[in-house]
């Protein structure tokens, strides 16, 4: 079984092959627009695409998971920490999608961009 695993936040999390659906709804995470200051959209995006590749699962448990894990990178992960995770989780969506992650890290890297002009 394919899986990659990273430390974040003072713990170890392991993404196992996801299926289609989530690399979909990981793709789809993005928080960029809905935020005044684009950075906090940017880490928010990032949070949720970690938290979907790790809980997997439309379960409620799995919900209550994703929230928390959620809160507890953004309040506790460094932001070293946070983009590792994040590559390691687009890196771990299936082939046929690549073309779909080029387009969410270009929409990131430019959002970094202009926060940084």
């Amino acid at each position: 079984m394919d899986f990659i695993s990273f430390r974040i936040a003072g713990k170890s999390y392991s993404i196992y092959g996801m299926s289609p659906l989530t690399a979909i709804r990981i793709m789809q995470a993005r928080d960029i627009k809905k935020e005044l200051d684009k950075s906090i959209g940017c880490l928010k995006a990032m949070t949720q695409s970690v938290a979907l590749g790790i809980s997997d699962s439309k379960t409620i448990f799995n919900i209550l998971k994703r929230i928390v894990l959620r809160r507890k990178f953004l309040k506790k992960a460094s932001l070293d920490e946070l983009f590792d995770a994040y590559n390691k989780t687009l890196k771990m969506i299936p082939l046929e999608d690549m073309a779909g992650i080029s387009a969410v890290m270009e929409q990131l890297s430019q959002s970094i961009a202009k926060d940084h002009e």
